[in-house]
Order: C-alpha cells, then sequence, then structure tokens
C-alpha cells in the first residue's frame, strides 16, 4: 500500500554504522537496507525473549526483529506480494490492504466448485454440462452476479477467498472444435488475511499442508488479522470443465488464470522450515507442546536453516 501526501513523506529509515543501528526519520529518502549480525539471530534462543515473541504473536508488545526478518525471509525474494502482505499483517494495525489489478493478474487462481455452491458455480451444474447441437459459438447460457471461491495457489498470497463476479456465461469455441461455458464481465476481490485453523483435520482435509501451516502460523506469526479488498476491474477466463482436478465428491479445484508467478512462492529456507514444522506437526509433537515450547521449536527449527536464509533474500527495512 502506498500512502500519499505529507505524513507519508516522513518516513522511518534503518542507517547501519559499523555494527550498530538507529532509528530516524528522513523526509523524502529511500530506505537503507539493514543486515543484522549473528549475535542478533542467536538472541532468539534465550528463554526470555521467546517468551517476547509469545506475547508479540497477538500484538501485545512488538515481535524482535530477527524474528520478523527470519519470518519475511520463508517467502520467496520475487514473492513481492507475499512479502507485503505479512509486512502489512506483522505492522500490527489491521487496515485494509487496497490489492490492484496488477497483483491480481500475477497470481496464479483457481476456482472451487462445491456441491452447495450457487447458480453456475455448483458441482451439480457442471456435472449437467454440455453443449448441444443447438448452441452455437457465442450464444448466452445465462447472467452471472454472485460470488464464488477461489483460491491462489501461490504460498502468503490470498489462499482462499472471495471472488465476485458480474457478467455474463457465454459458449466459446475451442480448438478441438467443441463448445466451453466462457466468463466475461468484472469481478472484486475480498479475503481476510488471517491464519485462523479450520475445523477440519489435516489427514482429510483437502487443503492438506496448506492448512498445517497456517496452524502454525497462527501460533508463532506476530501480526494482526486484516481485510484484503479490491476495486471492480475486466476479468474473463474459461470454465475449467473437462480439465479439472476432483478433491472429493462434493467439490473439485480447477485453475482459471495462470497468472505471473512461478513456483510455491517460498523461499528455499521457507520450505525447509515449513516441511520440518509440518513433520513436528503431524507427528503429534506439536499438539503435546505448550504455546512457548511451540515458539522454541519454531525459533530452533529456522535457526538450524538459518545458512539457508542469508542467501535467500535482502530485505528491506519494515
Amino acid at each position: 500500500m502506498v500512502g500519499t501526501g505529507l505524513a507519508a513523506a516522513f518516513r522511518p529509515v534503518l542507517c547501519c554504522t559499523g555494527t550498530l543501528s538507529f532509528l530516524f526519520v528522513q523526509m523524502g529518502c529511500k530506505p537503507a537496507a539493514k543486515t543484522l549480525d549473528e549475535s542478533e539471530f542467536q538472541s532468539l534462543s534465550s528463554q526470555s525473549v521467546r517468551d517476547s515473541i509469545l506475547s508479540s504473536v497477538k500484538c501485545i508488545i512488538p515481535a524482535p526483529p530477527p524474528y520478523k526478518w527470519l519470518w519475511l525471509g520463508v517467502n520467496h525474494k520475487d514473492n513481492k506480494l507475499g512479502i507485503a502482505l505479512m509486512q502489512h499483517y506483522m505492522g500490527c494495525s489491521g487496515s485494509a490492504f487496497n490489492l490492484s489489478e496488477k497483483e491480481f493478474r500475477n497470481l496464479p487462481l483457481a476456482i472451487i466448485i462445491r456441491s452447495s455452491g450457487s447458480n453456475y458455480f455448483s458441482r451439480n451444474f457442471f456435472g449437467k454440462l454440455h453443449s448441444s447441437g443447438q448452441n452455437q459459438a457465442g450464444s448466452l447460457i445465462g447472467s452471472v452476479d454472485e460470488s464464488v471461491i477461489a483460491k491462489a495457489t501461490y504460498g502468503n498470497t490470498l489462499g482462499n477467498f472471495t471472488l465476485k463476479l458480474k457478467g455474463s456465461l457465454k459458449w466459446k469455441m475451442v480448438n478441438s472444435g467443441s463448445l466451453i461455458p466462457r466468463f466475461e464481465g468484472k469481478a472484486k476481490v475480498r479475503d481476510n488475511y488471517d491464519f485462523n485453523p479450520s475445523g477440519s483435520t489435516l489427514k482429510n482435509s483437502w487443503r492438506g499442508e496448506a492448512e498445517a501451516r497456517v496452524r502454525i502460523a497462527h501460533v508463532a506469526l506476530p501480526g494482526k488479522a486484516f481485510a484484503i479488498e479490491s476495486d471492480w476491474f475486466d476479468f474473463s477466463f474459461d470454465f475449467p470443465y473437462g480439465n479439472n482436478v476432483d478433491d472429493g465428491p462434493n467439490e473439485f479445484v480447477g485453475t482459471i488464470q495462470r497468472g505471473k508467478y512461478q513456483g510455491t512462492g517460498y523461499s528455499d529456507f521457507g520450505k525447509k522450515v515449513i516441511w520440518s514444522l509440518v513433520y513436528e506437526l503431524n507427528s503429534g509433537e506439536w499438539d503435546k507442546a505448550s504455546a512457548s515450547d511451540k515458539i522454541r521449536m519454531v525459533v530452533a527449527t529456522m535457526l538450524r536453516f538459518k545458512s539457508y536464509f542469508e542467501g535467500s533474500m535482502p530485505l528491506p527495512p519494515y
């Protein structure tokens, strides 16, 4: 989010002299990069610092900068949106984040079709959908004015979110000579950026590892939930009819936008930390641990793989 006016011109800047860092305000100055030394990272191992992290998770007190730094490093350096959203979360303001059209179009997106879906976005509609000889390319199937569930398949961005659609559904001719439905109209995003676990079990949940990551962040990532919103913008997509991934009898997930981003959105450091913590969670050790012990497990895991973090991404001050 970019501020405007006089207030936005005064920005906090971290400046380093040798091993000392200090914070000052300078008008119109570009933020300088900050480097944390080994002692700052290792300070996270002390009980007193871990206790402060526990208090910072719900924004009671600020989290130690090295701990924030490590969490931001979970993201791949090209995951600009994931970094921006996590920074906003750790800022603890709770203010809404306005998602730009460019940020939206960069994301790989899928639509979730469920039995409980309405109108043209239900499992029942997709199951019966077919083109008869009377239909022609461009002919109208129906008008659309509803909300659907979509998800961004790129780490720490939108996850599952509400996509409001207004427009029309028409038949489109594809290379095979068959007709498929195509939506053309406008879209608007509404999401809550939080890390609240669902009530589903990990083994039976179609979210799988994503749900495990949410449960870890819920306990250990400092920050405050906020709304993500966008303006209305032009949007169109081919229905993933006949080209979907089934996730059980009640729903399936199909791609509606390839996006610019490739990969998972996580850095090598992030992947190793997440995989290790997910293993702890699935082994049952996580559920047995107290909140303080869970923080200890997260800190120890991050420090164990810190060598991957050091070369993963240079991060600006926040």
